[in-house]
């Protein structure tokens, strides 16, 4: 399994998201209003080397979302709400550290939102919000 495919798996378990939305794309953000993307993002993959060939690693990515936008205060609020639960959410499971089993060489380290949830593009009727995120991981040799 793919990190980025751990990390799709991994969100679809996260209780905010839409009970009726039609799974999460992959650098692709579907124009129907709910929708869910995770796209990768350039970072340096290897954060520390160990010399038994081990390594901590990371995967940036960005989560977006496509939702319902207009002049309803009560809804663009619900929207930009989603990704503070959402951010608290990822901030639990690092805290537990009780993720789940990823590939037989890698362990989950920590997964974080580093921005919070923002407006990254608006039509009339719907918007995309982002938050970016980093997923920390031990490579082992």
């Amino acid at each position: 399994m793919t990190v980025i495919q751990y990390i799709r798996d991994f969100i679809k378990t996260c209780p905010y998201l839409d009970e009726y939305h039609q799974g999460i794309g992959v650098d692709y953000l579907r124009e129907d209003a709910t929708a869910y993307m995770i796209e990768s993002v350039p970072a340096d993959p290897i954060v520390k080397k160990y010399t038994d060939g081990g390594s901590i690693r990371q995967f940036a990515f960005n989560f977006s979302s496509r939702e319902p936008y207009g002049s309803d205060v009560l809804e663009n609020l619900d929207n930009i709400g989603f990704f503070e639960h959402f951010s608290e959410w990822l901030e639990i499971w690092t805290d537990s550290g009780d993720f789940p089993v990823m590939n037989e060489n890698q362990v989950p380290l920590s997964i974080q939102a580093t921005t919070s949830g923002y407006l990254f593009n608006n039509e009339l009727d719907k918007a995309q919000y982002v938050i970016q995120c980093n997923f920390k991981y031990k490579q082992e040799a």
